[in-house]
């Protein structure tokens, strides 16, 4: 009987949009294994199993053991696979169209009955059984190639698809950053084809190792999943959460497509509630193609696919006056085309003028050859490239107009190798050797040229005060000097061996990575101005604050300053996946990670002086043992369906940014120095930059010479790396199940056949990572009793301070430490300091569940289905610095805090609390096989937290910070007549209106406190994105068209006042609102209010405004 024949345990992607659960780690193939019974229950030993691929011809044979077991691993991603099971005295059984999942194992019990009866072999389809799902242990999700094809991707992007999961998060702005679960988004792992490809180095904010777009093709995607605690020992380097894509390869047939996509200004809104914010003219391309097939039948395949787009984005702000702009700046067309005449005419610098568009293009190859070498070995080899470019601003922003040469044109030069070798030695073991090398050279670099690179003329950065607004015209801040190549070479020798009901895997995995990085901010020197007049007679601000000035190393090559060293990351890893009961299996693991570097930054004699320990410290002796335990139980009960519970905890650390560590290599106070015009070296004369005759006489070399006579004196910037620094680690722990609805027919069945998945995750933070100011020392306080802070210098002449310790300064008689005194040197750079947080560091906890279900029907006699998927996540995540820039005095800045270099636990920035997931798909065929489709994607989201503060000047002048950055939190006033507030200099209007609006925004809660950090929310955003497919027919069988709709923000479309993405108006630090600037009053005890501000929602329009998108497809 059928029913006696086959009962299949099967993980399968029945539903078109159901997410599904993945069971092991980092990998790019899938198992298939199961016991062999007779009718009663009995093993059957010796039985032979084989397993084909329909695709390819591949065949895998194994024989049951003693207790009718068997196992089939390495087995490639899809399928359909045959599964025939035979024995001596027993009908066979033939099992078709199995298919199989990334990293899924497939269960399968097979009962025979005994042979003699008229049937000889028993043939079961397995989308005939009702499928059953093998969990996983940990929470993921498992995305097919027929998921990504069914849903919009505008940007033909497979991080759209990843949205599907409500625990992740995809920032809808230029870089499409990731978060998992509130956590930072540089603290993921992204794989493909278990390669590790992320970005090493730390740069990019998508964690890819391309900056603008993503690695391979889509068409090139066969799945992609996203995991969040996976507690197999075989996942690394990361602490938010592992992407792993799996690609398409070559199969015995011949295998393609084409596909061309189109979008210009005219399929993009132009107006935000009935105001026009685009009016540039632009044309986007994206097109491509991918060819598999075999080259020599059932041995040797071949896939390659290849995209390129040419694209362009819109500048959104220009200068007041001019047309086509979505915002305009404080600065006139006018002031601009005056200052861009005296730039070219008098100082011989081509500004480019007004920049309006954004160029971008990109051109990805992604090719791969399979090998299957003999039934027992195989191997696969993958080369992938990327040559992309993109035009974005660079100090624009900072300044309130850039001209075009200062521009940044960002990009990437990606090249990856890879080859695998799986083997079966025997049925019980089976080993994978894997190598690649991933060689990225970091395209940064102005656009308008004149960047210095070591050799050859280089251009001045001109920056001038209009009165109204500040210019910049020349090579970006950050983009003087900038050239980063990298090479990450990485090995894996894993073997796994089953005994009895135990599968033991062990591993080593080397990691090394290679790093040149010349980056020395404004090396090209800077040129202020403080009027137009100023500019035009060559008259320089030599104020104490002002900006000429310039970085050089210590020889005057600039190269000398540059960071070059390299480390290695070994893993060793052993595992137990214990088989307890038929219902209950155990996973119990320990993976070791260590780092060696023959490298180490310059030792600085004067940093030991002052602060009493070197700054040598880099990779070498770093290490940690991560145990892992994961529990999967199949319920044996049937409550309204089967049950299927896990559970697990472990340790996971990684995904920490190699940049940091390249901080320490580059400024270690003796490479380079920083120089400015009111340093001793220069005079009055150096402070006019325009002869008698008003020919530009050049950038004043004294500033140049002042940076090299600080570097060789020692006295650079110093970023250290603690020498009891601990890697940062999280311990993440997780409850969940799935459960497969089964009511037996009841309300006709409407409620059977849902997938719902429900998972509880809790993640404790270790050592978290955090920078701080190694100068600051306490010496007051302010009227609200937060510490005021003072920079020191030991070494200063007279100076008698000793330094107590990181985040504790100085101590010392109090008239030397305090302003004015032997100890102040207001002029000294910061000496930062990457540490380990003092204290609680914070986690994350998330709730997540889901529902999953598909109708099939017929209609007018054709096929026809409907898929729908509801998901939701609540998240509570705590952090105290966000980390989230490449430079260490960022990393230090970047924070909301009320005393300095001890940031208080508060929300991450990254939080994302409440997310709404709803999508669906609905197919249907009307005239012959030609498919109708259509694919939306729904979500909700609130918006990230964020916190009030003074705003940057009050930052750094009254509280005594190391940088003006608002980032000092708002101590909230209670009321117009504050004893602690002079709201003299503003009319009693502006104050009713500055109090109404604290109280419109809940500040009044906190009257008479220091308001907390990221207590505050930005709004609700609503997202809608539809597909419309229709296949179209062609001349020959099994080819055809399709022609595809993308609509990108559907709400915008049908009114252009919703779905805005607004979020309130930072300052110059990300998590901040600055309200407040205000002085001191001479008694110290009054904050004397000088700058009233009220909170601005401020508009994304890119990520606000809809797009539609054609495209045409041809498929063979």
């Amino acid at each position: 009987m059928l029913r006696s024949a086959l009962k299949l345990s099967l993980l399968t992607t029945a539903a078109a949009l159901m997410v599904t659960p993945v069971a092991e780690a980092q990998q790019i193939a899938s198992t298939v294994r199961g016991t062999v019974t007779t009718d009663d229950g009995a093993a059957i030993a010796g039985a032979t199993v084989t397993i084909r691929d329909t695709r390819t011809g591949r065949t895998t044979v194994r024989a049951t053991d003693k207790d009718g077991a068997f196992l089939a691993p390495s087995l490639q991603v899809g399928g359909p696979y045959t599964v025939t099971v035979e024995s001596s005295g027993y009908q066979s059984r033939r099992i078709e169209g199995v298919q199989v999942s990334l990293g899924s194992t497939t269960d399968l019990s097979v009962q025979l009955d005994v042979a003699g009866q008229a049937i000889e072999e028993m043939v079961v389809t397995a989308s005939s059984i009702q499928t059953v799902t093998q969990l996983a242990v940990g929470p993921s999700s498992l995305f097919t190639e027929t998921q990504i094809e069914a849903l919009p991707s505008i940007g033909r992007d497979f991080r759209d698809i990843l949205r599907l999961d409500p625990r992740v998060t995809v920032n809808p702005g230029g870089d499409n950053a990731i978060s998992c679960g509130g956590n930072n988004n540089r603290f993921n792992t992204y794989t493909i084809d278990g390669v590790n490809v992320t970005d090493g180095f730390g740069l990019n904010a998508s964690g890819l190792p391309s900056r603008n777009t993503t690695p391979v093709p889509l068409d090139a995607t066969r799945e992609v999943s996203v995991e969040f605690a996976p507690f197999d020992v075989g996942y690394g380097q990361f602490t938010g959460c592992n992407i792993n894509l799996v690609t398409k390869s070559g199969t015995n047939e011949f295998h393609g497509s084409a596909f061309g996509v189109y979008n210009n200004e005219g399929l993009t809104g132009s107006s935000i509630d009935g105001e026009t914010v685009n009016q540039q003219p632009f044309d986007d391309w994206n097109w491509g193609a991918e060819l598999g097939g075999p080259i020599i039948k059932d041995k040797l395949f071949f896939y390659v696919a290849y995209e390129e787009t040419d694209d362009a984005d819109i500048q959104i702000e220009g200068p007041a006056g001019a047309s086509g702009f979505a915002n305009s700046s404080s600065v006139t067309l006018s002031q601009v085309e005056e200052i861009q005449e005296i730039l070219e005419t008098t100082y011989g610098q081509n500004t480019g003028g007004i920049q309006r568009t954004l160029p971008e293009s990109t051109r990805r190859i992604f090719s791969r050859v399979d090998w299957f070498i003999n039934d027992k070995h195989r191997a696969e080899f993958s080369y992938t490239r990327v040559r992309e470019e993109n035009t974005e601003p660079d100090d624009f922003g900072f300044e309130d107009f850039a001209f075009s040469n200062n521009f940044e044109v960002e990009g990437s030069k990606v090249d990856i190798f890879s080859g695998r070798l799986f083997s079966q030695w025997t049925d019980n073991l089976t080993t994978e050797i894997r190598y690649s090398r991933n060689d990225n050279d970091d395209i940064q670099g102005p656009l308008g040229g004149g960047e210095r690179t070591g050799s050859g003329d280089f251009v001045n950065r001109f920056l001038i005060n209009t009165g109204n607004g500040t210019v910049i015209s020349g090579p970006g801040f950050s983009r003087s000097t900038n050239q980063l190549n990298t090479t990450r070479d990485q090995v894996r020798i894993k073997a796994d061996y089953t005994l009895a009901n135990h599968h033991f895997t062990a591993g080593y995995e080397l990691d090394r990575f290679d790093v040149f990085n010349a980056f020395l901010q404004n090396s090209v020197g800077t040129l202020e101005f403080n009027s137009i007049d100023d500019l035009r007679n060559g008259i320089l601000n030599t104020g104490s604050r002002t900006d000429t000035g310039a970085a050089d190393s210590f020889s005057g090559d600039i190269t000398d300053a540059a960071a070059d060293f390299a480390r290695s990351l070994h893993s060793i890893y052993l595992q137990d996946e214990w088989q307890a009961t038929p219902d209950l299996s155990v996973t119990l693991g320990l993976r070791y990670d260590f780092y060696t570097s023959g490298d180490s930054p310059t030792r600085n004699p004067r940093f030991v002086e002052r602060y009493g320990f070197d700054n040598t410290q880099a990779y070498d002796g770093l290490d940690i043992l991560m145990p892992r335990l994961g529990i999967t139980y199949d319920a044996p009960w049937d409550f309204a369906g089967q049950t299927t519970f896990r559970a697990g905890a472990g340790v996971f650390s990684g995904g920490d940014p190699t940049v940091w560590f390249s901080n320490a290599f580059t400024n270690f106070g003796a490479s380079n120095g920083r120089g400015r015009i009111v340093d001793p070296a220069c005079t009055a004369a150096d402070a006019v930059v325009l002869d008698a005759n008003g020919n530009f006489t050049g950038f004043p070399s004294c500033i140049f010479q002042s940076a090299q006579q600080q570097a060789l004196g020692n006295n650079g910037p110093v970023d250290a790396v603690d020498p009891n620094f601990k890697l940062p680690s999280v311990v993440r722990g997780n409850f969940g199940f799935t459960h497969f609805t089964d009511f037996g027919g009841a309300a006709s069945g409407v409620f059977d056949d849902w997938t719902i998945n429900f998972d509880v995750m809790h993640t404790r933070r270790r050592n978290a990572p955090d920078v701080i100011d190694l100068t600051l020392t306490p010496v007051g306080f302010a009227p609200d009793g937060r510490p005021i802070f003072n920079r020191i210098d030991a070494l200063l002449p007279g100076c008698n301070a000793t330094f107590v310790g990181p985040r504790d300064g100085y101590s010392g008689p109090r008239d030397q430490l305090a302003e004015g005194g032997a100890c102040d040197d207001p002029t000294t750079d910061q000496d930062t300091l990457l540490t380990n947080v003092r204290g609680s560091n914070g986690g994350d906890t998330s709730v997540t569940i889901r529902f999953d279900r598909g109708f099939d029907y017929t209609m007018f006699d054709k096929p026809g289905g409907f898929n729908v998927g509801f998901g939701y996540t609540y998240v509570s995540a705590k952090d105290v610095n966000p980390t989230t820039s490449s430079t260490a005095g960022s990393n230090v800045e970047e924070v909301a805090l009320s005393v300095v270099n001890n940031a208080p636990l508060a929300n991450s920035s990254f939080l994302i609390r409440h997310n709404l997931v709803v999508n669906a798909t609905w197919r249907q065929d009307f005239f012959r096989d030609l498919t109708t489709s259509v694919g939306l994607v729904y979500r909700a989201t609130e918006g990230n937290p964020f916190s009030y503060t003074f705003n940057d000047r009050t930052t750094e002048n009254l509280f005594g910070d190391t940088d003006n950055e608002a980032r000092q939190l708002l101590f909230v006033p209670t009321g117009p007549n504050d004893p602690r507030f002079d709201f003299s200099q503003f009319t009693q209007g502006e104050v009713n209106a500055f109090f109404a609006a604290l109280e419109a925004q809940g500040l009044n809660r906190y009257a008479g406190q220091i308001s907390p950090r990221n207590a505050f929310f930005d709004p609700w955003q609503h997202d809608l994105d539809l597909r419309f497919q229709q296949d179209l027919p062609t001349f020959f069988e099994g080819h055809r068209f399709q022609f595809f709709v993308d609509i990108e923000n559907v709400l915008n479309l049908i009114n252009d006042s919703w779905n805005l993405r607004e979020r309130y108006d930072r300052g110059d630090v990300g998590e901040a609102v600055p309200l407040i600037g205000a002085t001191l009053s001479d008694d110290g005890g009054t904050y004397i209010v000088n700058e009233l501000d009220t909170p601005v929602l401020q508009r994304t329009f890119n990520a606000s405004l809809w797009s539609v998108q054609f495209g045409l497809r041809y498929e063979f």
